[in-house]
């Protein structure tokens, strides 16, 4: 059997298991089934290159995404505010990368473009919404939340452009791990601020588990793409 299938089996396996373990309660699964999810993509992400140069600043953005989760699931009231620095890191890293992509095509085409102001507006409404029903611990919390908002929007918005310039199968993928994100952080945002329900955390835990999937899909059509 193929290596980088191997590795795509095992992070299924431990996704799944990570979603029992919400469903049921069962923290001991959860410790089980969690560190596994990231290694073993990151797995698949090399054995998918093979030969192929590997990107660090991906690497790091991954490595960021780990540290985070690991924060969380020992005691995300503890670690609440490192989480929120450790998961802005990786996404200031994805800005980084639609930067430079949209420089390059802006460089040889320019489209004409009105998409990027529906996302804009949705997600500035969206992000509005969130706002207004949070109750921060302090000023600094609250900083932290518009600063980390706003990143999301930069986010939406940024792919949605590159989308709309470069309509292929990497960029399809950015569109689906960035929208992935978006769902995670919402409903991690609801779980934690608003009502903690089980169906939260269920739809926070899958859309978190796919969306490493297709940031890494992304990033393997984009570096082969070269």
């Amino acid at each position: 059997m193929d290596k980088s299938r191997v590795a795509l089996i095992l992070f299924t396996t431990a996704g799944i298991l990570f979603l029992l373990s919400i469903f049921f309660k069962l923290e001991i699964l959860e410790l089980v089934a969690k560190p596994m999810i990231i290694p073993s993509i990151i797995m698949y992400y090399f054995f998918e290159l093979r030969n192929l140069k590997y990107n660090l600043y991906f690497l790091a953005s991954l490595l960021f995404f780990f540290f985070g989760d690991m924060a969380y699931m020992i005691d995300v009231n503890s670690f609440y505010g490192i989480g929120l620095f450790l998961f802005t890191m990786p996404y200031l890293i994805i800005i980084f990368f639609i930067t430079k992509d949209l420089i390059a095509i802006y460089k040889e085409e320019k489209k004409t473009d009105f998409t990027f102001i529906i996302v804009l507006l949705i997600l500035l409404g969206l992000l509005y919404s969130v706002l207004s029903f949070l109750e921060p611990n302090s000023t600094l919390e609250f900083y932290i939340y518009i600063f980390f908002g706003l990143q999301l929007v930069v986010l939406g918005v940024l792919t949605s452009v590159l989308y709309y310039n470069d309509p292929s199968k990497k960029n399809f993928f950015l569109v689906l791990a960035v929208s992935a994100f978006i769902m995670s952080d919402l409903f991690f945002i609801l779980n934690k601020s608003f009502y903690e329900l089980t169906l939260f955390k269920l739809i926070n835990g899958g859309t978190q588990t796919i969306s490493y999937l297709f940031y890494v899909k992304y990033f393997v059509e984009k570096t082969r793409e070269k």
